[in-house]
């Protein structure tokens, strides 16, 4: 092979490398990104309950699953909602799941899943040397094929690339956490329409519970199976 044509060779291996870790994620396609974990035992991911509240199949309306859910319940999902958008860098709304970028579903997925699931601990002489969350790509994208539609995500354009690795398509992260933690919500009016959910919340001064920072105001897709992300628009007062 001659130097000329082992330089094409080089360069298409390395588009089909590109094409292949970033691509739209739709009906469970796992994407896999680059870089290098060390020390990650192979395992077959198994779903994990999700922290969100599901449909009981006898809540067969949206009305009838928000009379059945309480305030704190309905709040995980405008949690959720803000965990895709509300971190440093992020846009504060969505119109649709395409909007959300890749760090942000990455934040609603930790916001959502069950980190226990993924939690490992290593030890030398007994003691724990090192603890860490080993997570399968598929629990990613499984998680977020649950509550999205046409949603793009990209694991190298996350801070978790660099964690990543791509044999066994599982990264390592030291934390469990998305954006959120600080804010504080109020819930100010829920209501169904047809197969709709429509919650509204208020952002509140954790400082000063009587001031109102802002209005989130989150649309669902429900039926008795399942509930997806539609929108959320963020309004500072």
């Amino acid at each position: 092979m001659n130097q000329k044509t082992m330089r094409l060779f080089l360069c298409l291996c390395g588009i089909l490398s590109l094409l292949t870790a970033c691509q739209p994620a739709v009906q469970g396609e796992s994407l896999p990104s680059s870089g290098i974990s060390q020390g990650i035992s192979e395992e077959t991911f198994q779903p994990t309950p999700s922290r969100l509240p599901s449909p009981t199949g006898e809540e067969t309306t949206p009305e009838l699953f928000l009379a059945s859910r309480t305030e704190e319940e309905l709040l995980l999902f405008v949690d959720a909602a803000w965990a895709a958008v509300g971190g440093p860098g992020m846009e504060r709304s969505f119109a649709s799941p395409a909007d959300i970028s890749s760090e942000g579903l990455l934040s609603f997925f930790f916001r959502t899943t069950d980190e226990q699931a993924f939690y490992r601990e290593e030890t030398e002489a007994g003691k724990v040397s090192q603890r860490y969350y080993c997570i399968p790509l598929e629990a990613v994208t499984s998680q977020l094929d649950r509550y999205f539609d046409e949603y793009t995500f990209c694991l190298e354009d996350t801070n978790w690339a660099e964690e990543y690795d791509r044999d066994k398509q599982q990264f390592i992260s030291r934390s469990f956490i998305g954006w959120g933690d600080s804010v504080v919500w109020k819930i100010d009016t829920v209501r169904g329409e047809e197969k709709n959910i429509f919650i509204a919340a208020n952002q509140l001064d954790p400082t000063d519970p009587e001031k109102l920072l802002a209005t989130g105001t989150l649309q669902l897709f429900f039926d008795n199976q399942e509930i997806r992300f539609l929108s959320f628009h963020y309004q500072p007062c």
